[in-house]
């Protein structure tokens, strides 16, 4: 299989895991205080996960996976090491991003208090996020294989 159709294929399949964690989320933590999510059965609250965690999976992959893959292949850092942490980190920072702007409206002094607050108070927010991108990272690198498209391209140019 081409490099392409395998880079291809890993993005197909490596969001998947966005899936299982936010099924996992509403599994186990979901508060459900809210008046319209407390009318839902559990079977809802879960399908209503899993749709979520597929949709922001792939919208992930497109804004920070692909992106960060490219630029992985182009400074020839495409072992499983730098994937994984290049990954993470930049999920870290996007979720850092999101969680601000969604408090923005209350002003940027609450905003940011709060990410503070939250990674201090509930430091699994933002590590499950990690983890849940390393292994993105580590099933996209898997498929993908950069490291063995680099060793095929190198003879070549030299």
């Amino acid at each position: 299989m081409g490099s392409w159709k395998r880079t291809l294929t890993a993005a197909a399949i490596a969001p998947v895991w966005a899936t299982v964690f936010a099924i996992a989320y509403v599994r186990v933590s979901f508060p459900i205080t809210d008046a319209i999510l407390s009318e839902l059965s559990r079977g809802q609250r879960l399908t209503l996960g899993a749709a979520i965690g597929l949709s922001l999976g792939y919208v992930a992959m497109l804004l920070i996976g692909l992106p960060v893959h490219a630029a992985l292949r182009r400074l020839g850092r495409s072992t499983l090491s730098s994937c994984v942490v290049a990954w993470s980190v930049m999920a870290l920072v996007l979720w850092a991003v999101i969680h601000v702007a969604g408090f923005l409206g209350y002003g940027w002094d609450y905003a940011i208090a709060y990410l503070f607050q939250t990674l201090v108070e509930r430091p699994v927010v933002p590590l499950s996020f990690g983890l849940c991108w390393a292994l993105v990272a580590a099933s996209f690198w898997a498929v993908a294989r950069p490291d063995r498209s680099a060793q095929a391209q190198a003879p070549s140019s030299r």
